[in-house]
C-alpha cells in the first residue's frame, strides 16, 4: 500500500514484480536483436523494428517493454542481455548502468505529464484546467498511477503532485491521490494504466501526454510549473524529490527526458548501432514526433563525453 506522506516524506516500496510486455519477431539464422524499452515507447519501437527488418532482410527484432526502473534493474542485477536499451528517464543510465554496462547514453525525447480520463469518467462533463483538483477529491472518484519503484512515470506523478502542493501552500493533493490509489489502483508501468481507465475501473490516471494521445484519451493539461515538460523550468522542478526507500537514489524532480544506450560488450554491436541510427535519423525522429513525443535534437542529445567512435558518427550524421 502507498502510505500517506507525513511531513512530506517519501513513498514506501510497493510492487516489485517485473511484468514486461513482449512483442517478438521470430526468424531463423542470427538471434533476434533484443531491444528493451520503456512501456510508453512500445508503439515507437514496433515502428522502428518494422523499419529495421525491412532494411535488413533476414534480421529480426525482439521488443520487450516495461517500467524503466524495472528494466534497468533486470539489466544490472539479473544480467539480462539487451542489445539496445531505451529508458523513460535518461538519468537512470548514469545512476544504475554506467560504467559497468555502458560508457554512454544519449538524450532521446521529451514529454510532459497530463491527467487522462474518458467520457465515462466521473466528473468528465465538468473537469477543466481549474477544477481538476476538486474533481479528484470527490469521494466517488477512483484514481490510478504507476508504481514509482518500477516506472519513472510513477515517481514523476509524485513529483508533479508535490510541486502543486509546494507552489500552492495549504494544499495536500499528494496525500489525497496516494490514499485513493492505494494498492488496488497501482500499476507496474504507464501502459498498464490504460486498460482500467478505458474499462471504467478508474476515472483518472496520471500519465504521459504521448501515451494518452495514442490511447485516444481525453486529458487535462497540467500547469507548466508541475507537468515536468518544460526544460526551462528544471530549477523549479528540482525543488522537490521523491525518496523511494528501496536502496536507490532519491528521485529529484526533473523534466521528462528519455534516454538510449547500447552495452559496451554488445555481442552484435554493428546491429545495435544500426538500430540506434534508425532511431536517431530524420525518419526515426518523424516516428517519434508522430507518437506525440518531442525528439531531442543536435548537440542536446549528447549526455556523455568520450563517446565510442561509432556512436559519435551517428550524432554527426543524423543532425
Amino acid at each position: 500500500m502507498i502510505p500517506r506522506r507525513p511531513a512530506r516524506t517519501g513513498l514506501a516500496v510497493a510492487l516489485m514484480l517485473i511484468v514486461p510486455l513482449l512483442t517478438v519477431a521470430c526468424a531463423s539464422g542470427e538471434p533476434p536483436l533484443r531491444v528493451m524499452a520503456a512501456a510508453s515507447l512500445r508503439g515507437v519501437m514496433e515502428d522502428l523494428a518494422a523499419r529495421y527488418e525491412a532494411e535488413n532482410p533476414g534480421h529480426t527484432v525482439r521488443i520487450e517493454t516495461g517500467g524503466s526502473l524495472a528494466l534497468a534493474r533486470r539489466v544490472r542485477d539479473l544480467a539480462v542481455g539487451a542489445d539496445v536499451l531505451f529508458l523513460a528517464d535518461a538519468a537512470l543510465f548514469g545512476e544504475l548502468l554506467e560504467p559497468d554496462w555502458t560508457d554512454f547514453h544519449l538524450r532521446y525525447a521529451t514529454d510532459r505529464m497530463v491527467l487522462g480520463y474518458t467520457d465515462a469518467s466521473i466528473g468528465a462533463d465538468t473537469i477543466d484546467s481549474e477544477s481538476w483538483p476538486e474533481v479528484l477529491g470527490r469521494p466517488d472518484v477512483a484514481i490510478a498511477m504507476a508504481d514509482p519503484t518500477q516506472a519513472p512515470v510513477g515517481y514523476r506523478t509524485l513529483a508533479a503532485l508535490r510541486l502543486y502542493d509546494l507552489l500552492l501552500p495549504g494544499g495536500d493533493l499528494e496525500n489525497l491521490v496516494v490514499a485513493k490509489v492505494g494498492e488496488r489502483h497501482l500499476r507496474a508501468n504507464v501502459a498498464e494504466l490504460l486498460a482500467p481507465l478505458q474499462a471504467g475501473a478508474v476515472d483518472y490516471a496520471f500519465l504521459y501526454a504521448a501515451t494518452a494521445r495514442a490511447a485516444g484519451l481525453r486529458v487535462v493539461e497540467l500547469p507548466a510549473r508541475m507537468n515536468l515538460g518544460e526544460l526551462r523550468l528544471a530549477p523549479t522542478y528540482a525543488r522537490v524529490a521523491t525518496d523511494l526507500r528501496d536502496g536507490q537514489f532519491p528521485r529529484p524532480g526533473a523534466p521528462v527526458i528519455y534516454g538510449v544506450s547500447i552495452p559496451s560488450d554488445a555481442p552484435a554491436r554493428s546491429r545495435s548501432i544500426e538500430f540506434l541510427r534508425l532511431a536517431m535519423d530524420e525518419v526515426g525522429r518523424g516516428i517519434l514526433a508522430d507518437s506525440g513525443l518531442t525528439p531531442v535534437l543536435g548537440e542536446d542529445r549528447l549526455a556523455a563525453f568520450g563517446l565510442p567512435n561509432d556512436v559519435a558518427e551517428i550524432l554527426a550524421t543524423t543532425r
